[in-house]
């Protein structure tokens, strides 16, 4: 789905609708596909999106692997504009919720 936003500066530059929708969904179509093959997208005055693959456990068969990517988006703007870093040992576990209490 077309980003609304996007497609939204399209149409008030005069282009017609579902032509905008269309180009919208042909570029996130195409940096998916440069993001699958492992390689980095760059966004002028955003940064650089990668998608490193990494082994991780497959909840099923018990013991399996499985190869993912995950995307990322490296620019310090864009970070420094984002959340405050929360150190590991500083976040809440699961045991504060009520899942390693016993009875």
């Amino acid at each position: 789905m077309a980003d609304p936003g996007i497609v939204r500066r399209l149409v008030e530059d005069g282009q017609d609708r579902e032509a905008a929708i269309a180009q919208v969904d042909a570029v996130f179509a195409a940096i998916l596909a440069q993001l699958r093959d492992g390689r980095s997208v760059s966004l002028p005055s955003i940064g650089t999106l990668k998608a490193p693959e990494a082994t991780v456990k497959a909840p099923f068969p018990a013991g399996a692997m499985r190869r993912q990517r995950k995307a990322s988006l490296r620019s310090a703007q864009v970070i420094e504009a984002g959340e405050p870093f929360v150190p590991a040992g500083d976040r809440p576990t699961r045991r504060y919720f009520g899942h390693g209490i016993m009875a």
